[in-house]
């Protein structure tokens, strides 16, 4: 990703445009006579215009206040964003990072790493949206997101693709990821055996009147897989020779997609992705390559009322970089032991199930669990075969820009020696958009 050295700018032209507006909504809309351009509150119109191309996995669907537009709406543009410090406490372990990553938790417990405070407000977002002859089968729009990674002080770019008719070119969330599916959490990372990132990608999407829809992409591929020496078991004479290096990647991810929408969040996704890794095969001194692949089903449903239940399951082979716990390991790809020089492609899992509701007083009430877990990778990382992820919030929103919540998550990890590591972490947050 790249720096943004603007962000101060632009941070400070969004809340110029936002706040002689917040300061008092009930205004009606303000024209310049010269431009022709109007400042108004976005409207339930207006947004769902705009949220058709917006991510749409809650942590990443800014959703700005206002909306600028000419007089004839030829055109309409959003500026906004959120801040959110979170402050917290992990307790009985560490996860030095403010995404809550299970995969990360130190196993065992380093010596005078117990428990931990902190105050981080590296999650906050700016996004930029503009929409041409929206509504019409012509329509065009532009979306760029930018903000900060939880680590590192840099702004850095998100999102940045172009969209026209059914068409997405840029870099986007991936067509594999199902945004709808994974339930809103303070935590930044989210559950951890959802399927969540972003990819250099030319996509299609089209919903069909009856409610099906279906989506097919080109996305650029990246691979989370082990670089060096054979330890296998199978031949000794090999350990700590035989070598794998990095090849280039001629052929792109291909991710699919069929759905159905029903009313409101009703809805079920079955996803595909087909992939195919090159690597350099140092016995033969040739470059080889391996297929990997995964299937999900995902889908919301909403059974009565305030209530709204969230699931995902995938399942494949060399699929490690979309599921978020194993994507930060190289475990993806490794070597076979039923033939020298060959990379297999390792199983691998990620699920969740979740609810939120809708309460009272601006109340929101939301849990869920979710595990990641690996198959047959103990020769070359035993200290992980699956994750565990607990998470429970609840969120006040009292005005429109202002969210407040709490939240606790419990984290687990254990390898395949069955030792295991866990913490807990408690925290709040305040957010405020713009």
């Amino acid at each position: 990703m790249r720096k943004i050295t603007p962000s101060l700018c632009a941070a400070a032209l969004a809340l110029a445009v936002a706040w002689p507006a917040m300061a008092d909504t009930s205004q009606k809309p303000r024209a310049d006579k010269g431009s022709g351009l109007r400042v108004e509150e976005t409207t339930e119109q207006q947004n769902a215009l705009f949220d058709r191309t917006r991510p749409q996995r809650p942590q990443n669907n800014v959703k700005p206040l206002f909306t600028i537009s000419d007089s004839k709406s030829r055109f309409m543009m959003q500026i906004g964003g959120y801040v959110n410090p979170i402050i917290g406490w992990d307790l009985g372990n560490v996860v030095n990072t403010i995404d809550f990553i299970p995969a990360e938790i130190p196993v065992p417990v380093t010596k005078g790493q117990h428990s931990n405070f902190f105050i981080n407000p590296l999650h906050s977002k700016l996004a930029f949206q503009i929409l041409g002859m929206p509504g019409s089968r012509h329509e065009v729009g532009a979306y760029i997101q930018m903000g900060y990674d939880g680590s590192s002080r840099a702004v850095k770019l998100h999102y940045a693709y172009v969209t026209f008719a059914n068409w997405t070119i840029g870099r986007a969330p991936t067509l594999f990821q199902d945004g709808n599916a994974i339930p809103n959490t303070i935590d930044p990372q989210g559950p951890n055996g959802a399927v969540s990132t972003g990819a250099y990608a030319l996509q299609f999407k089209h919903r069909f009147p009856c409610g099906f829809g279906l989506g097919l992409a080109l996305e650029l591929p990246t691979y989370d897989r082990y670089a060096g020496k054979y330890w296998g078991k199978d031949y000794p004479d090999l350990d700590g020779v035989l070598g794998y290096d990095n090849a280039t990647q001629p052929v792109p991810d291909i991710p699919m997609y069929i759905e159905y929408c029903g009313s409101g969040l009703n809805h079920i996704r079955l996803s595909g992705i087909v992939r195919n890794f090159y690597y350099y095969n140092e016995h033969d001194s040739r470059t080889n390559s391996t297929l990997g692949w995964g299937l999900q089903l995902s889908g919301n449903l909403q059974p009565k009322g305030p209530l709204t239940l969230y699931y995902e399951c995938t399942y494949g082979k060399g699929i490690g970089n979309y599921i978020q716990d194993i994507s930060v390991m190289t475990v993806s790809y490794l070597p076979s032991d039923s033939q020298i020089g060959k990379m297999d492609a390792s199983r691998m899992m990620g699920w969740l199930a979740g609810f939120s509701v809708d309460l009272p007083k601006s109340l929101t009430l939301g849990a869920v669990y979710s595990q990641a877990r690996l198959w047959g990778t103990s020769t070359y990382d035993s200290g992980y075969r699956y994750g565990q992820y607990v998470e429970a919030s609840l969120l006040y929103n009292p005005r429109k820009y202002v969210t407040f919540g709490v939240e606790y998550l419990y984290g687990s990890r254990t390898g395949y020696d069955r030792v295991s590591g866990h913490v807990s972490r408690v925290q709040g947050m305040v957010q405020f958009s713009f």
